[in-house]
This record gives structure tokens, sequence and C-alpha cells, in this order.
């Protein structure tokens, strides 16, 4: 699925698994930052207990780090080796 609210916060996957909402935002910059979570946080406020504790953002970035506590860049051709 994909999430966009009234206030047109946005969040490109939405994965659901056993009751809990991954989001996932999928950027084409190599670096995302701060302003590129701001659906991944507009998501988590809206539903607070039905979201996954982390939230992702894939880009081609050369390697993974947080933007926050619990948000992260992952590469989008990240492999077991990479992480």
């Amino acid at each position: 699925y994909h999430w966009r609210s009234h206030g047109g916060a946005k969040v490109d996957l939405v994965i659901e698994r056993d009751g809990v909402l991954f989001p996932i935002e999928i950027k084409a910059a190599s670096h995302p930052n701060g302003h590129d979570a701001r659906g991944l946080i507009a998501f988590r406020a809206t539903y607070p207990k039905l979201v996954s504790p982390l939230g992702i953002i894939v880009a081609p970035a050369e390697a993974a780090y947080a933007l926050s506590t619990d948000i992260w860049v992952v590469p989008w051709d990240a492999s077991a080796d990479q992480a």
C-alpha cells in the first residue's frame, strides 16, 4: 500500500505484517536528510499504536545511516554483507 494524508504528507510504501505497519520511503537522492523523512514522521504520528518502531528510507546511498534513533536510510542495493 501507499499512504497520503489530507494535508499532503505521504509514504511511498506501507507493508502490513501481523498487524504492524512498516512505512518505507523511496528516494532518488543519494543522501536523504530530515526533510525527506517528513512523511514517515507524519505516518508514525497518525498511527502510533500500529506502526513499527523503525522507519526506513531506501535510496542510492553508499551505506546505511541513521537520520534519527528511529529513521534509517538504507541503500537500495544493500545486501546482508553490507549491513
